[in-house]
This record gives structure tokens, C-alpha cells and sequence, in this order.
């Protein structure tokens, strides 16, 4: 599914979701932008990119590497889960409506 008819299908399950409906999902955007920004701390992350550029020895420049993608991979597993989690919540209220 493309990013814009994504954003289309929340922004619509929105105007006629319930109160509680609306907090869930604005929960569970709350958790995607968490895992965003874990995913994107351990892309930049400086410990890395120190010990890459300033010569440190290959165990070094391989611990911070593994550290770093450690932050990449819980960071994206946490906003596709709940990305995931969000789709199927909207399909679960869509297919009661009708």
C-alpha cells in the first residue's frame, strides 16, 4: 500500500472514529514516531561515526556498528508493528460498520 493512500485511509477512519478510537490510533502514531526516531538516533549515531572516521582499531568501529543497528532494527521492527497493529485495527472497525 502506497504512503499517501495509507495516510488517506487513517485521516478517513478518523472523522468517523469514536473517541476512543481516535486516542488508540493517536496512541499507537505516538509509538511509530518513537521507532522512527530510535531507527534514525542509531543511523547518526556519533559513537559510530567517531570511531569510523577518527581510525579506531576494527573491534571498536564493529562494537559501535552493532550497537548502532541494534538501535536501527528495534527502532524499525517497533514502527512497523504498530503500523501493522494500526491496519488491522481499522480494518477490524471498517468490517463491523458494514
Amino acid at each position: 500500500m502506497g504512503n499517501t493512500r495509507y495516510k488517506e485511509r487513517i485521516e478517513n477512519f478518523q472523522k468517523n472514529a469514536s473517541t476512543k478510537d481516535k486516542e488508540l490510533i493517536s496512541g499507537i502514531q505516538g509509538q511509530m514516531k518513537t521507532g522512527k526516531m530510535l531507527a534514525l538516533v542509531g543511523t547518526f549515531c556519533p559513537l559510530f561515526w567517531i570511531a569510523l572516521f577518527s581510525g579506531q582499531s576494527t573491534g571498536a568501529v564493529l562494537f559501535n556498528f552493532c550497537h548502532s543497528m541494534l538501535f536501527v532494527v528495534i527502532g524499525l521492527s517497533m514502527y512497523f508493528s504498530r503500523k501493522r497493529k494500526m491496519l488491522k485495527l481499522i480494518e477490524e472497525k471498517e468490517g463491523k460498520k458494514k
